[in-house]
């Protein structure tokens, strides 16, 4: 029998990935979710008609997402507005996002070939070995073996079908890139061939750079670099050399690195601390919480069960102590344990340390300092890789070792369980509608579940049903002000008056001057209501404001809340004060045109088109030298008060 050529085993591949990511289907036409709204589908900059410079550069530059903005992904997300001719439907996003899924999928068959390929040079010892070859050909079935478990695998269901998180996808596709540059070069190094360092460098600079502004977690990279060289190239220059330093040189190298990581993480704790202030956790709250945390994402990985999965998390109990759960204190020890395993078999089992080592490089950024939410499955699209090669190398150990041979028939069994629940998890994202019945049906103590459940049932017109919901998630998150304000909108709704106790409870909340992201959306909600909807709320919604700027951090952005405020009083007929307000939201954030724009459309309200047009050039000069230029949004006003400008001259001619 021929032997299948390295092309044609590839395109076979290829083709089983391809058949692998149809588990996805079911939910390629599912909802925009959470943040796709305000990163994506709210995103004006997105909504690009040509792609022209200006246009992709504002979209590049749209989001406040991350420190570096995540300019390629966000050129992505307008490419993909642009091809599809809008944000009707999802399915051409989450097409795109698949496509990458499955071009990830063919770069870790990639990644684990040159790996599994090094190792089998270091245990033979012999580059020119004859018997190398077949040593090749069972890399191929390991490495596929490791893809296929990972392209299935429903924790990666997020990164695939949650649109936003192609931030995550793509920086795990350039993150991946570089590590094969890096062992393609180095293994070049070691062979004494010319070209390593560049190729080193291309993996670690270029790609890095590329995956760094799609999502900061490619930061990782160098750290991903160290561990491969940990298990792969211990021996090898320059590390022997190390044996012959002098005590004190090493003691002098010890020290300065000591002193960089601990310059650095102190770093990285005052650049977090102020983030916390939004959040319902400490620091040392959270990082107690995440080494339980650690372990949920094992239990995911290694034993999927349905309905643990979800979109959200925020059921996990908090770690206030050490034995606060009881659970927080072993699980710390646990995750020593593990780390101590790392060393212990970083010989005689290479890869299984390689991939828990690989799991925990995984999470140094999100799952550490930061004032990031607790819990995310997407957060394991990479790190999880390693948990999966380290189970087929234990599979293939097991049967090398132990003579086990029966032992692979358990790979096909898992295959089928992780497509399955992946299907399952699919199917569920199919519509909003099951998916909020599904999150809060798994996750009744999740306050963000319930929510969603509420905002569901909302749109289908089952406000009574909706208030039930909102009120379950407003039980769970007792110190939320933003839930109870929508129950008060429900209400109003429902022709129901909102009870007093209830609004002195919100005005006592907004006193403590925090405003979460989900007091933030229901502001932002209630005041596009106020006008139209729910008027009844009109009052309300002046005093929370009010409470809120009186109460408010001097960190805080006080340009969006006297915008919300001044959009209030307009609309309760309190024009004069309404402008001022709106023109104080302006002073407070030169950079923040929206309450220009409310302040010319209140002046052609009241026609009064010189005004408007006063204000008009005021937006040009503004927007000149913006971040977010409005060019679109003032086009649109100009056309505006041309037209009643017109109207006025027909109307003047009529009456003549």
């Amino acid at each position: 029998m021929t032997p299948r050529t390295p092309r044609t085993s590839l395109a076979l591949f290829a083709l089983i990935l391809a058949l692998s990511a149809a588990v996805y289907l079911p939910g390629v036409s599912g909802p925009y979710v959470f943040d796709d709204h305000p990163n994506i589908v709210d995103n004006t900059y997105v909504q690009i008609n040509s792609l022209g410079f200006d246009e992709l550069r504002n979209a590049m530059l749209s989001t406040g997402s991350g420190p570096l903005l995540r300019p390629v992904s966000m050129l992505s997300f307008a490419l993909s507005y642009y091809f599809a001719s809008g944000f009707d439907q999802t399915t051409p996003f989450k097409l795109a996002n698949l496509a990458i899924h499955i071009v990830n999928g063919l770069l870790v068959f990639w990644l684990m070939r040159l790996i599994l390929g090094r190792l089998a040079e270091t245990q033979t010892g012999n580059h020119q070995n004859p018997s190398l070859r077949d040593r090749w050909n069972k890399n191929d079935l390991l490495a596929a073996a490791v893809a296929l478990l990972w392209i299935v695998h429903p924790i990666n269901l997020t990164s695939v079908l949650y649109i936003v998180q192609r931030m995550t996808s793509l920086s795990t596709l350039f993150t991946l890139l570089g590590l094969i540059c890096y062992l393609i070069g180095r293994n070049r190094t070691v062979a004494g061939h010319a070209g390593g360092m560049w190729l080193i460098g291309t993996g670690l600079f270029a790609c890095g750079g590329l995956g760094v502004l799609s999502k900061e977690n490619a930061a990782l990279l160098p750290f991903f670099m160290l561990t491969l060289e940990f298990t792969l190239f211990a021996n090898e220059p320059p590390w022997p050399s190390w044996s012959q330093l002098s005590t004190r040189t090493k003691g002098l190298i010890l020290t300065v690195s000591l002193a960089v990581v601990t310059a650095a993480i102190f770093w990285i704790i005052d650049f977090s601390l102020p983030g916390y202030a939004r959040r319902d956790f400490s620091m040392v709250e959270r990082l107690l919480t995440e080494s339980r945390v650690l372990f949920f994402y094992l239990s995911l990985i290694l034993l999927p069960r349905i309905n643990q999965f979800g979109l959200y998390h925020d059921d996990i109990a908090l770690s206030t102590s050490l034995f606060t759960p009881w659970t927080t204190l072993p699980s710390l020890a646990g995750l020593i344990i593990l780390l101590g395993l790392v060393w212990a078999a970083r010989r005689r089992l290479p890869l299984l340390s390689m991939g828990i080592l690989w799991f925990f490089v995984g999470h140094l950024m999100e799952s550490t300092l930061l004032p990031l939410e607790i819990t995310h499955e997407h957060r394991n699209y990479l790190a999880g890789l390693g948990i999966l090669f380290a189970v087929v190398y234990v599979l293939d150990q097991a049967h090398l070792r132990l003579g086990y041979r029966k032992i692979w028939l358990l790979y096909p069994v898992i295959v089928i369980i992780l497509a399955g629940t992946t299907v399952m998890r699919a199917t569920h994202w199919s519509s909003y509608n099951s998916l909020a019945h599904y999150t809060a049906h798994h996750h009744p103590d999740s306050m963000h579940a319930q929510a969603m459940l509420g905002a569901s049932l909302y749109a289908q017109q089952n406000y009574r049903g909706a208030r039930v919901a909102l009120r379950r998630a407003a039980t769970l998150a007792p110190d939320e002000p933003g839930y109870k304000m929508n129950i008060q909108l429900l209400d109003a709704r429902l022709g129901d008056t909102p009870k007093p106790n209830e609004q002195d409870e919100i005005l006592r909340l907004l006193a403590t001057g925090r405003s979460s992201i989900v007091t933030q959306r229901s502001l932002d909600y209630i005041a596009g209501c106020i006008s139209t909807k729910c008027p009844e709320l009109q009052t309300h919604m002046e005093a929370w404001l009010n409470t809120l700027i009186e109460n408010l951090p001097p960190t805080a952005d006080l340009s969006y809340y006297y915008y919300l405020l001044g959009r209030t009083l307009v609309a309760q007929g309190k024009v004069r004060d309404g402008l001022n307000t709106l023109e104080r939201a302006y002073q407070a954030d030169p950079n923040y045109l929206h309450p220009l724009f409310e302040i010319a459309n209140v002046f052609l309200g009241l026609g009064q088109t010189e005004n408007a047009e006063l204000m008009l050039q005021r937006l040009r000069t503004a927007n000149a030298n913006n971040l977010h230029p409005r060019e679109k949004e003032i086009a649109e006003l100009e056309t505006a008060i041309e037209r009643l400008k017109n109207e006025a001259r027909e109307r003047s001619r009529n009456r003549s």
